[in-house]
């Protein structure tokens, strides 16, 4: 009986042995969560304040979110269209004016009552207006009567062709910044289109944060190292 304790005895101590040297070691650490990929996020604040103040004026939006760099890009966006706006325009009808100014000090043209933007046209296709009425009556154009520049202050003559070339170089420069004007209300618009959409996506859908980290780690009850694999949501 005494031999066959002893045997067991070492049995046991062996296979405790076998155990400690050759132990292999699983760690698992995940981390799950459930994932709605279009899960609607509870804004703070109203989206629909939110999107109105970007219509009304592009940058208020986010400033009411709190998104400050965004706002300001909006902002500094919106402040360039309206100053290349005002700009333009304003320098247009300056050309224009100056362009009128200039056919009444070369031309003896005085405008007023009848002078529309198609009478200043052809002060800058014909040298005077005897030119432009016999013109119409070659072209036989109906109601000839009615179309002829007959009254004195539509009344002009270049004293030559380079005068009359300056004159419509300053139409020609004043129809440039007046159509340059149009893109900057075109592109206040969009800038108002695309801020109200930026607004809408950043107060309806949660954005979504994953990681995968693989590193090693130290079991300390049995003195052996592992790797650990954890997956985060």
């Amino acid at each position: 009986m005494m031999r066959i304790a002893r045997h067991m005895f070492f049995a046991f101590l062996l296979a405790g042995a076998g155990i400690s040297w050759g132990q292999i070691i699983i760690e698992e650490d995940v981390v799950t969560d459930s994932i709605d990929v279009f899960a609607y996020k509870e804004p703070d604040k109203k989206p629909g304040v939110a999107m109105a103040a970007s219509l009304l004026f592009p940058g208020l939006g986010h400033q009411y979110l709190g998104q400050q760099q965004r706002a300001i890009v909006y902002f500094t966006a919106e402040a360039l269209f309206i100053f290349g706006l005002i700009y333009s325009e304003s320098y247009s009808r300056k050309l224009f004016g100056d362009a009128e100014v200039f056919a009444w000090q070369y031309a003896g043209v005085q405008g007023e009552n009848g002078a529309d933007d198609f009478f200043w046209q052809n002060v800058g296709k014909f040298m005077d207006a005897d030119e432009f009425n016999r013109v119409l009556e070659l072209n036989r154009t109906e109601d000839i009567a009615s179309l002829k520049y007959v009254s004195d202050n539509l009344q002009w003559r270049w004293p030559n062709d380079s005068l009359r070339e300056e004159y419509n170089a300053l139409r020609a420069t004043a129809t440039r910044f007046h159509v340059a004007s149009n893109f900057f209300w075109i592109g206040m618009i969009l800038n108002r289109v695309v801020a109200f959409i930026d607004a809408r996506v950043s107060t309806k859908y949660k954005g979504i944060r994953s990681s995968f980290n693989i590193k090693p780690s130290k079991n300390p009850a049995y003195a052996r190292y592992s790797l650990s694999i954890k997956k985060e949501f």
